[in-house]
């Protein structure tokens, strides 16, 4: 890693595997596989190399998944088709928290630093306190496999087979559905 530019070459990585990379301010986390560990670690500049913040056994063949705010790493762990949790690290206490979840598969911190997690049919809102994710709401949708937020707080999602997608309100409430033939077309760039 070139310390002043803070850019990363596939060759400086040590890692075979590397599921998520994040930069998050002065620093780049890394979540990545070795033999069948999962670690987060921490690249930052002033440091000669990366420190690992935490690590966990990977039990299955699914991917984990991690997002970061300013005080917490959140990292998504399918334990048995089954059987999942999340594990959040305060950034601040150095303290690392498991919690059993139901769905959530993918995740991202919002600007608020509410934590957003989705999977299948299930769009879920959480709010990190004292290292617990609390549940404040859930949105069903339709197969969502990507996410992310905008201005107002607003939450935009989008769907593989129904080749659709929802703007959500911070509240959770599907606000409006964009169907295939109703995105922007290749030339015009205009709403149909």
């Amino acid at each position: 890693m070139d310390k002043t530019t803070m850019k990363i070459s596939p060759y400086d990585l040590p890692y075979k595997t590397v599921t998520a990379v994040i930069e998050h301010h002065h620093g780049v986390y890394i979540l990545h596989m070795h033999e069948t560990t999962n670690k987060v670690e921490i690249l930052i500049p002033s440091m000669s190399s990366g420190e690992t913040l935490f690590e966990f056994e990977n039990t299955t063949n699914h991917a984990a998944y991690m997002a970061v705010s300013d005080q917490y790493v959140v990292a998504y762990r399918p334990i048995a088709s089954t059987r999942r949790e999340l594990l959040i690290y305060d950034r601040c206490s150095k303290e690392l928290k498991y919690q059993p979840v139901d769905v959530p598969h993918r995740v991202t911190f919002l600007e608020n630093d509410d934590l957003l997690a989705a999977s299948g049919h299930r769009l879920i809102k959480y709010r990190i306190v004292d290292g617990v994710a609390v549940h404040l709401w859930t949105t069903e949708l339709q197969n969502i496999i990507s996410f992310c937020s905008g201005p107002h707080g607003l939450i935009y999602g989008s769907t593989r087979s129904t080749k659709s997608i929802y703007i959500i309100s911070p509240s959770g409430e599907k606000l409006h559905e964009f169907t295939h033939d109703q995105l922007p077309g290749a030339t015009t760039g205009q709403i149909s």
